[in-house]
């Protein structure tokens, strides 16, 4: 078959994380990159990035790229982790991937159920509770509600890119922006400074990690996210896509074939 290139030759950095303090630390080229499946249906990389800012490091991550037969969909499990051993809690203002897609010319966008919108400024989708989302683009805001689906779509003359977050709204805050240039995940997005209570049993519950603008992460933790893409170079992604992603089918058979088999 035949194969074309949707990445730019030098894209951004994959992975870009923000201290308290404003230093910037940025993924480069992998430390590892391991084949850990290789079947007949399912292949899975596993590839470890650390993030740095010149001689200085801070945190790392793991990808997990699943490729499967036949199929435009990949699935891609991101986990984070607060190797600095030095504190109990480190405090970052942002972490953020990235995803450089070239779709061609006259790009529009759909996030969520919203209709297509021409890409003259980024849309941003932003779930900042678990009850509460915006999508914006620029200072216009184009919808409000609860709980947003986690997909958004880029697409363009030559092809098109549907990105799925399994469990977005659950995982607040989080936050999806795509540009003319691709998609970028907030995994830990940008925070205002009194976006939160600082006191009050809720805070005590739910908030304490996400305080004064900054995301307080302890030594050790990691988190992991699931992410789904599916390419194409024409039409639009399945309508059952998201769906699928947020819910994956269970095959299972009737209590009486599984009698009738013996097994």
């Amino acid at each position: 078959g035949s194969y074309q290139r949707l990445t730019p030759a030098k894209p951004s950095p994959a992975i870009t994380l923000t201290t308290e303090d404003g230093t910037t630390y940025r993924s480069g080229k992998p430390i590892a990159i391991t084949l850990e499946e290789s079947g007949s249906e399912r292949a899975c990389v596993r590839i470890e990035l650390d993030h740095t800012s010149g001689a200085k490091r801070l945190f790392r991550s793991t990808f997990r790229v699943h490729l499967f037969r036949n199929s435009s969909a990949l699935r891609v499990l991101h986990t984070f982790e607060n190797n600095h051993t030095e504190n109990t809690f480190t405090h970052i203002r942002e972490l953020t991937l990235r995803s450089d897609l070239n779709v061609g010319t006259h790009p529009q966008s759909r996030t969520g159920r919203q209709k297509q919108k021409t890409l003259s400024q980024p849309i941003t989708l932003n779930q900042t509770h678990d009850n509460a989302y915006t999508i914006t683009q620029g200072r216009s805001t184009l919808s409000k509600g609860k709980r947003a689906d986690g997909s958004v779509d880029l697409s363009g003359s030559k092809a098109g890119v549907t990105l799925s977050v399994r469990d977005f709204w659950q995982n607040y805050p989080k936050g999806l922006s795509v540009d003319e240039k691709g998609i970028s995940i907030q995994i830990c997005p940008p925070l205002k400074k009194n976006a939160y209570p600082k006191d009050g049993e809720l805070t005590e519950r739910l908030y304490y990690h996400l305080l004064n603008g900054h995301h307080k992460l302890k030594s050790g933790i990691a988190r992991t996210h699931e992410l789904w893409f599916h390419i194409r170079t024409d039409g639009s992604a399945p309508s059952h896509f998201n769906t699928n992603v947020q819910a994956p089918p269970l095959y299972s058979i009737s209590l009486n074939t599984f009698n009738k088999s013996r097994s």
